[in-house]
């Protein structure tokens, strides 16, 4: 019974995301989750200026590091810590309010920025292995223009073109 009831709610996440429907529990950094039926995300322009900040200053040449270490000496409230203080409570996560360049790496990684919405990236295997697995990439439900973007197309293609192209050694004499 429970191996039928497993599968079932598999099929209705994957028909949910096919549909538009947003099945994220949280919103990415820069939107909060809509009250529509779809759960369409919204634009949070405080966080959503920071993101821009973070693509402006990559496309200057910035590296994550410096970024990092920009925004945390800025003051400037870290993901965690920014939600953290829009809705009250306490993160289970350890956070001192740093932000990290795998932060600066995940943002400037994410296309949900672009107005694209990506779901059904990892399945389990079944209910009684709860093993993630990676569900192969013609597989993920993709759904473009699904809300307002952040970054335009433009700016993201430069960010990735650069993300692929650049080395990664130790910081120069200017820490970048």
């Amino acid at each position: 019974w429970a191996a039928t009831t497993s599968k079932k709610l598999r099929a209705v996440r994957v028909k949910n995301a096919k549909e538009g429907k947003n099945g994220m529990s949280h919103a990415p950094y820069g939107y909060t989750l809509g009250t529509d039926e779809k759960r369409t995300a919204v634009i949070d322009e405080e966080a959503a200026n920071i993101v821009r900040r973070i693509y402006d200053m990559r496309l200057a040449g910035s590296s994550y590091r410096a970024i990092a270490r920009a925004l945390t000496d800025e003051g400037i409230p870290n993901p965690t810590a920014y939600y953290t203080r829009l809705d009250g409570r306490k993160s289970v996560r350890r956070n001192l309010g740093y932000w990290t360049t795998r932060t600066v790496s995940e943002i400037l990684s994410n296309p949900t920025y672009t107005g694209r919405m990506t779901q059904h990236l990892t399945t389990r295997f079944s209910y009684k292995n709860h093993k993630v697995l990676n569900v192969p990439e013609n597989e993920h439900v993709v759904k473009e223009n699904a809300h307002a973007a952040i970054v335009d197309r433009d700016t993201w293609d430069k960010v990735q073109a650069m993300r692929t192209s650049v080395s990664r050694g130790r910081a120069d004499k200017e820490n970048r």
